[in-house]
């Protein structure tokens, strides 16, 4: 049986009664070992330390990349979070977790009716620990608004908003809505966007617009808890 830690060495071994016993050369005391084609039977034997430091160092490596790219996806593509509050009920609960994607509006434009995250605007004073918040884009730049009868009007067109589930839309204030016309138009580079909760949401109508360079990603999937999961 070969040695797994060495090359193996043939010896001839001495007679056991079967056969002549093998002679012993001029002036040796007993057998010599076959060395023909063999390495000598003084040869270090390899450690194998070095093939498990080479596979610790290649595990190593493995998850290092692993952790760097799951940064990576954070950081750059897919990023969750989770609903502290009730103002997109029933779309969202409070303590869903959602999945955001990153790299969405480097694709194409920000769309009505999105589910997007955005960082709290500089204009917003809703505290300091406040960091993220989550609302629907109802309007995007040039878009005309006006809020009458509960209801909602984008360029003249009445919006069917089945998330609200019939809720009353309450008007914009005088932060949004200096005249109280109910009429206002979105600037560039701006977004005006609600909670799909229409009495308790506090979103532009009463904070003004979100600036597009604040918006983190568009909310793309419910996935927590599973028994909710589904496209947003």
């Amino acid at each position: 049986m070969s040695d797994p830690l060495g090359p193996e060495l043939d010896w001839a071994a001495p007679n056991s009664g079967d056969g002549p016993a093998p002679a012993a050369p001029a002036g040796g005391d007993g057998p010599i070992p076959v060395t023909a084609g063999k390495e000598p039977h003084n040869a270090p034997v390899k450690s194998t330390t070095s093939k498990r430091t080479r596979s610790l160092l290649e595990w190593g490596a493995v998850v290092l990349v692993a952790l760097l790219a799951a940064l990576g996806i954070r950081q750059w593509v897919f990023q969750p979070f989770w609903i502290p509050s009730g103002s997109m009920e029933n779309t969202l609960d409070i303590g869903d977790r959602v999945l955001v994607n990153k790299l969405s509006y480097h694709l194409h434009p920000i769309h009505r009716g999105d589910v997007i995250v955005f960082s709290l605007p500089r204009s917003w004073n809703l505290g300091a620990s406040v960091k993220d918040l989550i609302k629907r884009v109802i309007a995007v730049p040039g878009d005309t608004v006006y809020i009458h009868d509960c209801s909602v009007w984008v360029n003249d067109k009445k919006l069917n908003e089945p998330y609200t589930e019939g809720r009353c839309t309450e008007p914009a204030t005088a932060v949004l809505d200096p005249t109280g016309s109910g009429r206002f138009t979105v600037p560039a580079k701006e977004l005006f966007v609600m909670g799909d909760n229409r009495t308790g949401s506090s979103d532009s109508r009463f904070n003004g617009y979100v600036p597009e360079s604040d918006v983190v990603g568009r909310a793309f999937v419910l996935i927590w808890p599973v028994g909710r999961w589904r496209w947003l």
